[in-house]
Order: C-alpha cells, then structure tokens, then sequence
C-alpha cells in the first residue's frame, strides 16, 4: 500500500525530533553542562518549524509537476504541430530573391531624365504622354494614391516603369535592362504603382453625358442622346496550364476579353477584365450589365456597338450585311475638300 507524502514527512519529522533529544540528553548525562539542555529544545523546535515549511512547498512543487507531467504529451504534439505549420508556411511562402543593383546611378538618373524632362517627344513615345500630363498624373498618384518616395526610387521612376510596360507590353527582362534595376525591384515597384493607380479609378473614369440636340461634331451630332461607344479588346496574358484552353483563340494565342467603354472624347467611361479571350463580346457584355457596380445605360441614352453585341435597348448595332463606314469616308472628303479650298 503506497503512503500519503504528508504522513510520511510527518513520521520523519517525529523521529528525527525525538533522536536529536535523545541525543541531546546522552550529551547532558556525559557530563555536558546542563545550560545546553534548553537549546537543544529550542534547536528542536525550531527545526520543527522550518521542516513543515518546506514540506508544504515541496508538496507543492510536487503538485505541479505531476500536473506538467500528465500533460507533457500534448504540449509536445502541440508544439511539434506548430513547427510543422512554420515550416510549411515558410516553405509555401514564395518570395524572389533580392538581386543587387550593378548598374550605374548615374546612368539610370540619365535614362529618366530622357524620358520624363528632355521633351515631351521622348515622353509620349516611352509613356504616351507628354511630360504635362505626367506630372499631373504624378501629383494624383501621390496625393489620392498615397505612392510614396522609397531609399532608392522615386514615384516618378515607378510610375515611368508601370507606364513603359502597359505601353511596349515588354517582358520583365527587357524593363529591367532600360531602367537598369533588378528583377525584383520592377516587380514589386510595378505592383505599389498599379495598386496606387487602382486608388484613382473615382478620378479617371468618366461620367457618362449624353450628345445633346444641338450639337455641331460632324461625327456625333446623328447620334442624339448617344453616350459613347462599346467594344471588347484581346489582350496577350500568361496563364497557369489548367486555364490555357479556355483562353486560348483561333490563331493560337492566350489572350483576355477586355470590354471597354468610351465616351466621344475618347475618355474610358467603363472597364471589365478577367474574362477568357474564347468568350464572346456579347457574354461579356452581359456580365457587365448584371454586376452590381456593373456598366449602367439610362433610360433613353444608348451606346454604340459593333456587330459583334445584339441590337436592344440601350445598344444600337448596324444591320448585318449593311457598310456604315461612308460617313468617314463622307468627312474625310468633305475635310480634303475644305483644305484645298483655303
């Protein structure tokens, strides 16, 4: 039969009281003085006391770690499941490595300042703007957009590169090249441009306004109450493997529909992007129409679109087989006619 801790600390300590009297009185009865007597009780009791507590923290200590120890097996698995989360996630975490810079600040500050100061030629052929519109664009950028100057980039060199690459549609390899940064560097500094250009959609894109009754633009004014013009675009992507056959076209290549809306300025009215380059204009224009922050056409104002939608409310399409280019033709000559007469 196993015995309580408190009983046997109890016995021990009895026994051990009662020996170091006897002891004490055989030291007396030997001839000690008997002045010794007194402090041997007092010595006794003494003991008594600090023995019992320690036995009281010592049962404690020992309270707590039979606890601990009926649960060292799940603290273990539970730390062992932790580090294998870590490990995973570390592993599944994919980053690219930063790459240092051999290249040449001065050089790289040269190229810039050709692009974006030299003159607005140099400007519109690298960015497709002149160097006005581009500090303007600047300004929102950095205000609404809230891109900001880094240690070793400036806005103006991220939103130059982000424009560079919308505008040539040029790999990676190449961008880095011209601006003589590294990999890494384009990626990440392209991606804080295109999240701070995503911030300025409110700004960029134009409130639709109908053609009015009395309007004189030889292009627009048989178009009363006319909003715009609709029409999709094929735009090169790289795809995973899996998606590749549904954006794959007729002349093997992968491309995304993009539908856009634009007003007789030219100025972008609406955007959708995402949908497979196999997808019909009219599917996509459809998904526009029934998205909640979709394209809207009010009652009584219509867009114009090529064969390629349905003719319905809110769409007007030419009729099948029918040319409706000889209004350009029309202007064209009436505009050769008006030169050669001045």
């Amino acid at each position: 039969m196993r015995v309580p801790f408190s009983d046997f600390s109890s016995s021990f300590l009895s026994l051990l009281s009662v020996s170091f009297c006897s002891a004490t009185l055989l030291q007396i009865q030997s001839g000690i003085h008997h002045l010794l007597f007194p402090f041997a009780l007092l010595l006794s009791f003494r003991f008594n006391q600090l023995w019992r507590v320690f036995n009281n923290r010592l049962r404690t200590l020992l309270f707590f770690w039979f606890a601990m120890k009926r649960r060292k097996i799940r603290r273990v698995m539970m730390l062992i499941l932790i580090r294998i989360i870590l490990i995973f996630r570390r592993r599944l975490r994919i980053r690219m490595s930063k790459q240092p810079s051999l290249h040449n600040p001065i050089h790289r500050l040269a190229h810039l300042d050709g692009m974006i100061v030299e003159s607005d030629i140099a400007c519109i052929e690298q960015l497709r703007m002149d160097r006005r519109t581009f500090n303007i664009f600047i300004s929102l950028v950095r205000e609404v957009g809230g891109l900001r100057d880094t240690k070793n980039m400036v806005v103006e060199e991220m939103v130059a590169i982000f424009l560079h690459l919308l505008a040539f549609e040029e790999k990676n390899r190449k961008i880095k090249f011209d601006f003589q940064r590294s990999g890494e560097t384009i990626s990440r500094h392209f991606n804080n441009a295109l999240k701070a250009v995503l911030k300025l959609l409110s700004l960029l894109l134009k409130k639709p306004e109908p053609i009015p009754e009395n309007s004189t633009d030889e292009r627009w004014k048989w178009f009363k109450n006319c909003i715009g013009a609709i029409d999709g675009t094929l735009i090169d992507v790289n795809v995973p493997a899996i998606d590749k056959s549904r954006h794959r076209l007729r002349k093997n290549t992968i491309s995304t529909n993009v539908l856009g809306a634009c007003a007789p300025n030219i100025q972008f009215i609406y955007v959708l992007a995402g949908w497979e380059g196999s997808a019909a204009n009219g599917r996509v224009l459809r998904s526009a129409l029934n998205r909640n922050n979709g394209l809207k056409v009010a009652r009584g104002n219509y867009y114009l679109g090529d064969a390629g939608y349905k003719h319905c409310d809110g769409f007007l399409v030419p009729y099948r087989r029918t040319i409706y280019h000889e209004w350009r033709r029309d202007w064209s000559n009436h505009a050769l006619r008006k030169s050669c007469s001045i």
